[in-house]
């Protein structure tokens, strides 16, 4: 999107509405923390940017998308402690978020997708969707533009499922095979993958819960890892980050698509 002029972009929406399709933005929120002593701290930013890419591909032929750059800073107060975390509070983060989707629905954008990558930002994304589309509501708009929150979490279950492998909370299985997917092997050398089968083989990475709260879970676990942090299904981490990837796009696009187009067929808008 942001190679774009603004010309260009204005010129681009203006065309799609006389081919009376609909244009979407998309805008990817993650977060800048620790992912255990394997994963990069920008995790859940570049899998947030990279399924952004990939549900405006999967969509084009439905709408026409533009994403926006990613939102790094957000609230990661259980890592604030481990080094590199740039944690910030709830609320500087709910009045930020909100501006900027506020003024990104400033342009003629029939939709906003958020793209939520981070878990913990997840119930203040939805707090500024309702914010937003009830504004309109509100003041009377002729024309009432939806805001969805899209999380890459809530396919959780339906991965479980089609896996056979359970879930963890933080750098497990499922985002080592998100970032493997966007980073192969360049980033996962010999030398780094055998050193991650190494970690796993040595240490045990159960969650156990507890009734005594204060203390971080991630302080409570195995160098902040919460979950199984390597697949159990396989041993072919390209074709596995393949098949998830897939899964995952296909799974959040049709979500995305059926509550867009529910939205306008009730006449909201």
């Amino acid at each position: 999107m942001t190679n774009l002029s603004t010309k260009e972009l204005r010129d681009l929406i203006d065309s799609t509405h006389k081919q009376n399709r609909r244009s979407v933005a998309y805008l990817p929120v993650g977060c800048i923390e620790q992912h255990g002593p394997f994963l990069p701290i920008e995790t859940d930013s570049m899998i947030a940017e990279h399924i952004s890419l990939g549900l405006l591909q999967k969509l084009e032929n439905n709408y026409h998308g533009y994403v926006f750059p990613v939102i790094h800073y957000t609230p990661s107060q259980a890592n604030s402690n481990f080094c590199g975390t740039v944690s910030i509070t709830d609320n500087a983060f709910r009045i930020y978020a909100r501006e900027v989707c506020s003024v990104i629905m400033n342009s003629p954008f029939d939709a906003l997708v958020i793209v939520a990558g981070h878990a913990v930002a997840e119930s203040s994304l939805k707090e500024i969707g309702f914010w937003i589309v009830n504004e309109q509501f509100r003041t009377g708009a002729a024309n009432i533009r939806p805001v969805f929150v899209a999380s890459i979490f809530e396919s959780s279950s339906a991965l479980e499922k089609k896996f056979n492998q359970k879930s963890g909370r933080h750098a497990d299985w499922r985002e080592f095979l998100l970032i493997y997917h966007i980073l192969g092997e360049k980033y996962f050398t010999k030398e780094k993958s055998e050193a991650i089968k190494a970690f796993c083989s040595k240490n045990s990475f159960a969650i156990n819960g507890s009734k005594i709260y204060g203390v971080p879970m991630e302080y409570r676990s195995t160098e902040g890892v919460l979950g199984e942090p390597l697949p159990s299904f396989g041993s072919d981490w390209q074709e596995m980050s393949s098949e998830l990837w897939t899964f995952l796009i296909d799974n959040i696009a049709a979500r995305i698509f059926d509550e867009l187009e529910g939205f306008w067929k009730n006449n909201f808008c």
